[in-house]
């Protein structure tokens, strides 16, 4: 986007990835998982989404693809958890709720402070990103390092974070999405699988790198 739309030069552009809090996203084993779940009223078996509720984010269009898998696969017993504040379309993502009679399937916790949020990655089946459009997408380094297998739109910045860690759709086709969060809610294989490779593909991003790489820039003369 900066070469296309900026026309900068290339020889003055340099990728550095961010990176994630390694001291609290991570596998959890202790027995505290449920007493936050609880807390926040999320119910297993559950698949989640963190960040705004939003247009932008494409929460709207996730929640007609959780229609489509729901009515699709009726033995899919799994509730959707979407974790955020409430942004700019969120009436859109009321009104498809009611309008799909998801009330009883879809769990609306607002904000959750971050030291939460480890719990629930930890616990949930799948992380689901529907994003349009986005820089980076933070939340799905906090899921690869708690081994929650990915499900996440096939735009270039996701791509190219998850790599072969996740499942990719996409965004703008909601029969698709349905069908890549149905692959891997079951087939436990493919969930393991991409769990392990999220694991192993996390260890590429740290805030020790990022800094040292973004320094190394500072410092050119």
């Amino acid at each position: 986007e900066l070469l296309d739309v900026y026309h900068a030069d290339p020889k003055k552009i340099t990728v550095v990835y961010n990176g994630y809090n390694d001291q609290i996203y991570k596998k959890l084993t202790n027995t505290d998982l449920d007493r936050t779940l609880d807390k926040n009223g999320i119910t297993k078996p559950f698949i989640f989404y963190v960040g705004r509720l939003e247009k932008k984010k494409n929460t709207s269009n996730l929640i007609e693809a959780f229609a489509i898998l729901k009515q699709n696969h009726p033995e899919i017993k799994h509730k959707l958890v979407l974790v955020g504040n409430a942004s700019y379309g969120f009436d859109e993502i009321k009104y498809n709720i009611s309008e799909y009679g998801l009330d009883q399937e879809v769990i609306l916790t607002g904000w959750i402070n971050e030291i939460y949020m480890p719990d629930i990655f930890n616990s949930a089946d799948a992380f689901v990103f529907p994003t349009k459009y986005e820089g980076f997408g933070i939340p799905l380094l906090q899921a690869m390092a708690c081994g929650t297998p990915i499900v996440a739109s096939n735009i270039p910045p996701v791509a190219e974070v998850i790599g072969e860690a996740g499942l990719l759709f996409n965004p703008k086709n909601t029969a698709d999405m349905a069908d890549k969060m149905y692959q891997l809610l079951s087939h436990p294989d493919l969930k393991e699988d991409l769990a392990e490779k999220g694991l192993t593909r996390v260890q590429n991003f740290n805030w020790q790198k990022c800094a040292e790489q973004t320094l190394a820039v500072l410092m050119k003369k």
